[in-house]
C-alpha cells in the first residue's frame, strides 16, 4: 500500500431513478399520492409497511436533490389505509 497525492475526489452522481425523475419536476406545493399497496390496506402497522417504504423512498429522492419534502398518511372514514401523500416544501 503507498500513499497517493492530488488526487481529486468524485463527485457524488444522484442515480436516475423513476422517483428522481419525477421529483426533478416537482416545484414547491407540488404532491404525489403512493396507493396503498395490496397487501398494507387492512393492517394495522400502516407505518412498517412497503407502501410507507415507497412513500419515504420518493421523498428521500427530493432530499437527494436539495429539496424538502414531508410525508403524511392517507385514510377513508373507516381508518382503512387508502396510502401516502409526499409534499415538495421547498
Amino acid at each position: 500500500m503507498e500513499i497517493e497525492k492530488n488526487i481529486p475526489i468524485p463527485t457524488t452522481r444522484i442515480k436516475n431513478n423513476k422517483h428522481v425523475n419525477i421529483a426533478r419536476k416537482m416545484n414547491v406545493g407540488d404532491s404525489i399520492f403512493i396507493k396503498a399497496v395490496e397487501e398494507d390496506i387492512g393492517k394495522y402497522a400502516d407505518y412498517n409497511r412497503e407502501t410507507h417504504a415507497i412513500a419515504n423512498n420518493f421523498a428521500n429522492a427530493l432530499r437527494r436533490l436539495n429539496k424538502k419534502a414531508t410525508v403524511r398518511i392517507s385514510r377513508d372514514d373507516d381508518g382503512t389505509l387508502l396510502g401516502f401523500r409526499v409534499w415538495r416544501t421547498e
